[in-house]
């Protein structure tokens, strides 16, 4: 299982042992399964206790952990009336946010300070390997105290900055209920709920998250308007007003998830981001659940995609077919009628266009070392981002001729990355720079200039929209004056994967382009 990259065995009476490899089954072997090999292969697995506890509930969920294989999620069921076992494969490492090709909105979701955070998806979506992608981001990145309580644990959490506590369901603890009405008393900053099933769970997540916790769990449904409604439903009428206003106020987002098979043949993550908006918490709030959908799509805000969304931008990027996002699609038409229109729409310059601006007074013949820091307030969440992008920053300044010099530069290029609500200020700036790559009817007036470290820059036509959506922005400052002589805009939109470094480097050098060469005159 484990050498052929198996994710899934299943163990059936009268069937070969099957196993799942990037979603298509295979046979092992021609020999069907006995009921009596099926039973001594449970037997083999379960305890004294566990086996009794099977012949009564006549199923059984557990965990089990091989050193430097992995561990295994097992599913002990029973089919007319004979056994059978499903066994999951989990790795031993925890795969990150950036190699599971997950938008990288999730690693500000992973670092925020408190509320709720849910990861729905039917079986076998990957909520699971999502759920410990952010807990191990949280843990490599912040300090204190996670608290994880599962049936089964499936991925083993090492205490790295962060102290990590799991807490296995029949093994530490007697049930969700218990460990959750006594976590606050083991002073937890984040607390993993493995699954809400039930009121209590749905109540105990609620008042971590108003009581200044980020608590983060998964849900069985298809989408955040089908999470919100079962949900709900988790509660009796009488309730479920104080539970809409809980969710209006303390809910974070919902990540709904899809696998789609991509190109290569191999998974791809299709992500559906709903981010509690104003107006979302709003129709939250009213309970009209049934206008959420509308209210994320498009796009056009900036923080939300819908599962469509995410498969344009698919298809898009070549990362899956066409044919196979049609047939996962909410609505084929409108997708379909999406696709086909995109040959034809004009672009949006002022929002999508990669834009630079020059000193008029420069001299750029004078500059041949350079320094590269990052506005701390955009990436803060996000270290492992602000290491790779200052690497891909300092390889293209030394493509352009730069030498590297951190003590004494020339030129300092400061710059920011992320979304809407890092912030970047803008303040009314002096005008010294020369536009390129832009009309003079991008010009926003309510634009009045981009700082990213505090210093002074010219308005930069079409930032306002640009960075709404999130993006790159770079300044080189003159490290004599103090003047800022080239700043240039990559605008990125809020769902788009993480790249590796190697392609983040040519990325960033393409983008670099319109930096001068060190030591000539700009042309």
């Amino acid at each position: 299982m484990v050498a052929r990259s198996a994710s899934d065995l299943y163990i059936n009476v009268g069937a070969p042992p099957t196993i799942k490899v990037e979603g298509s089954h295979h046979r092992m072997g021609s020999e069907n399964l006995s009921a009596e090999r099926v039973q001594a292969l449970i037997d083999g697995v379960l305890s004294e206790r566990q086996r009794r506890d099977f012949e009564r509930d006549m199923e059984m969920d557990l965990g089990m952990e091989f050193p430097k294989v992995g561990r295994f999620r097992l599913n002990v069921y029973r089919q007319k009336g004979l056994p059978a076992m499903v066994v999951r494969y989990i790795k031993d490492t925890i795969p990150s946010i950036s190699e599971l090709g997950l938008p990288e909105v999730l690693h500000d979701l992973a670092m925020q300070e408190h509320g709720l955070l849910l990861v729905v998806g039917a079986t076998g979506s990957g909520k699971s390997t999502t759920l410990a992608a952010l807990i191990d981001h949280r843990n490599q990145n912040r300090t204190g105290h996670i608290l994880t309580v599962e049936d089964p644990i499936e991925f083993t959490h090492r205490h790295k900055r962060s102290l990590v506590s799991q807490r296995e369901v029949g093994i530490d603890t007697r049930s969700y209920a218990d460990a959750l009405k006594y976590g606050l008393r083991e002073a937890p900053d984040v607390i993993m709920i493995g699954e809400i099933r039930d009121a209590d769970t749905a109540m105990q997540a609620l008042r971590y998250a108003e009581t200044g916790h980020l608590c983060i769990s998964t849900m069985h449904a298809t989408n955040a308007n089908q999470a919100l409604d079962r949900f709900m439903n988790f509660f009796p009428a009488a309730a479920q007003r104080r539970v809409q206003q809980d969710l209006a106020h303390h809910l974070v987002a919902i990540l709904s998830q899809r696998l789609a098979v991509g190109v290569d043949d191999k998974r791809v993550a299709v992500v559906e981001i709903m981010m509690r908006t104003p107006h979302i918490a709003e129709l939250i709030d009213k309970g009209e659940t049934d206008k959420i959908k509308e209210a994320m799509g498009g796009g056009a805000n900036g923080e939300c995609q819908t599962f469509d969304d995410a498969l344009y931008k698919l298809i898009a990027e070549r990362r899956i077919s066409k044919a196979e996002g049609l047939r996962l699609a909410d609505s084929r038409i409108n997708l379909n009628l999406r696709l086909r229109l995109d040959g034809k729409r004009q672009p949006d310059n002022a929002g999508t266009r990669t834009r630079h601006w020059f000193s008029k007074t420069a001299d750029f013949s004078r500059y041949k070392k350079v320094n590269v820091r990052a506005r701390k307030t955009s990436l803060e969440r996000r270290p492992e981002m602000e290491k790779m992008l200052t690497a891909a920053i300092k390889q293209a300044a030394v493509d352009r001729g730069y030498h590297i010099d951190e003590k004494a530069p020339d030129i300092v290029l400061h710059y920011a990355f992320g979304l809407r609500q890092d912030g970047l200020r803008q303040d009314h700036l002096p005008q010294n720079h020369s536009p390129q790559n832009h009309s003079p009817q991008n010009h926003s007036p309510q634009n009045k200039g981009l700082d990213i470290d505090g210093g002074q820059a010219e308005p930069v036509p079409g930032a306002d929209s640009a960075l709404a959506k999130g993006g790159l922005a770079i300044q080189a400052k003159e490290v004599r004056s103090g003047e800022v002589v080239w700043t240039l805009i990559a605008p990125r939109p809020l769902g788009e994967q993480l790249k590796g470094q190697q392609e983040l480097n040519t990325e960033i050098s393409n983008l670099l382009g319109s930096l001068p060469v060190a030591g000539k005159a700009k042309l």
